[in-house]
């Protein structure tokens, strides 16, 4: 019994990790748009997990939820902003990743304790705002090491292979022409009855 108590805790504080970022964008979505959705959900997870990865083993638990819950609050209007500026990002990927990291490392600097990790340093929170400057500084430079090696691989790409196919086959469909394939054949759709009627 006491074994199975001690599996528990270890267990359910990366659940509220999850949780909690999870719902908050659940909750904020539902709220602003009226209804909550399975990617919301799924993306707040991630957020969530994005965020506190900078922060792992320098922060308490509550501090984890709490950058978790904070980012995937920015998150969520990072994504927000990302479709108004028509941006083509299908996968949300520096809404999420670029700016929950950012996030993530920010608050390292706030929420940070030696309590945690002696062999850290204390944040804003423990007494210490100096950590904010070298926290900043290394998201500042890890911009620049990210910037300049998206350019030469995009670079790269665009020499070899293309950064994109041909508009005439993005309007035929890249199953087809990329893989001389379809993805969903006449011969299947002959056999779906869409009607209600049997």
């Amino acid at each position: 019994m006491e074994k199975n108590k001690r599996v528990a805790t270890l267990l359910n504080p990366p659940n509220s990790f999850v949780g909690t970022p999870s719902a908050f964008c659940l909750r904020t979505s539902a709220f602003l748009s009226g209804k909550p959705t399975a990617v919301g959900a799924a993306t707040g997870a991630v957020a969530g997990l994005v965020g506190i990865t900078p922060a792992a083993g320098f922060v308490t638990p509550v501090a984890a939820i709490l950058i978790g819950s904070i980012t995937a609050f920015v998150c969520f209007y990072a994504i927000t902003f990302k479709h108004k500026l028509q941006i083509d990002d299908a996968l949300d990927t520096y809404p999420v990743h670029g700016v929950g990291g950012t996030v993530g490392a920010i608050l390292t600097g706030i929420f940070a304790t030696t309590t945690v990790n002696s062999a850290g340093k204390n944040g804003l929170l423990y007494g210490n705002p100096g950590q904010l400057i070298p926290q900043i500084l290394a998201t500042v430079v890890a911009y620049i090491i990210g910037g300049v090696g998206t350019f030469i691989i995009l670079k790269i790409v665009d020499a070899t292979v293309g950064l994109r196919v041909k508009e005439e086959a993005e309007l035929q469909g890249l199953d087809i022409n990329e893989h001389g394939e379809e993805g969903y054949n006449e011969e299947f759709t002959d056999r779906i009855n869409f009607s209600s009627k049997q």
